[in-house]
């Protein structure tokens, strides 16, 4: 009887290499959140401003965890399909690149350069470009 069932080598040393890198991270993260000058806080994931407890951003990291751990299961049993990865991409990965091309100071530059132009020189109405 094999105790590690239909796995292969490969795939047991692929589990073992997350997993090394899941408590990495974990181990890294904890360092942060000990040290006073650092801004990451284990609180600010599930509470809000005020301190109290968020059920939108608990709601949001069980999502999170539940739908990476998801795409990492259908990884392993070799099922995950470019539509199930896209829809993960699209959930958690396009809100951030958002997020951060709005921070960026270039963002919608373009458009304020044309409004702004626009209000420098009126056109009359009856002028055809």
């Amino acid at each position: 009887m094999n105790l590690l069932g239909d796995f292969r080598a490969h795939e047991i040393v692929l589990v073992v290499l997350l997993a090394f890198m899941f408590a990495f991270i974990i181990t890294m993260l904890q360092r942060r959140n000990k040290d006073r000058r650092s801004r990451f806080s284990w609180d600010d994931l599930l509470t809000d401003d005020g301190g109290k407890a968020s059920s939108a951003k608990l709601v949001m990291f069980g999502a999170f965890v539940l739908t990476s751990w998801v795409i990492l299961f259908q990884t392993l049993n070799k099922t995950l399909t470019d539509t199930t990865f896209g829809a993960y991409l699209a959930a958690w990965v396009a809100p951030l690149v958002t997020a951060l091309m709005r921070r960026s100071p270039d963002y919608g530059k373009e458009a304020r350069m044309r409004t702004e132009d626009d209000t420098d020189h009126p056109q009359p109405k009856d002028h055809q470009p």
